[in-house]
């Protein structure tokens, strides 16, 4: 029975350590490219003005509201997150 426990503690340690690190680098990993890709669904596919007026950042998902003047000015809210909890490419989505 002790030997089991000095099997698991290690992983299960070393699991958690690498999950506080996917989330750290979620939040705060450069998403200069993220926010390019979020104005594109906000406008929609086309290209538009677009005023970012809030973003929020956390480990499994970012969520933009930008003013858009596509047809008329109006707030676009678009969350982006991870195709796998805290990995993988970032896909987003209007609100």
């Amino acid at each position: 029975m002790a030997d089991g426990r000095r099997i698991i503690r290690p992983i299960v340690s070393i699991v958690l350590i690498a999950v506080t690190a996917f989330g750290l680098l979620n939040v705060f990993e450069d998403n200069t490219a993220l926010i390019g890709q979020a104005q594109t669904v906000a406008c929609g596919g086309v290209t538009c003005a677009v005023k970012m007026t809030r973003m929020e950042r956390n480990p499994l998902f970012q969520t933009f509201t930008f003013q858009t003047s596509v047809k008329h000015q109006t707030a676009v809210t678009v969350k982006c997150h991870r195709q796998v909890y805290l990995v993988g490419a970032y896909q987003c989505d209007k609100q």
